[in-house]
């Protein structure tokens, strides 16, 4: 059961209409290693943002066929 924060945090979720349920995919650990690395690579240097996003794009879409 929540409590405290976490209880306000989730009614004030559910009775929001700007505010929409998270898709599970987003919380996916696939999903997150990806975005992390795409991440460091383009922090360190190692990617331009246009090379990135579309090698984001592609790996999560062979992720979720």
């Amino acid at each position: 059961m929540l409590d405290g924060i976490e209880y306000k945090a989730n009614e004030k979720m559910a009775n929001s209409e700007e505010l929409e349920i998270m898709s599970p995919k987003l919380e996916d650990q696939g999903v997150l290693d990806l975005f992390i690395s795409t991440s460091e690579s383009l922090y360190y240097g190692r990617a331009e943002i246009e090379n990135a996003s579309e090698n984001l794009y592609n790996k999560m879409k062979e992720l979720y066929k």
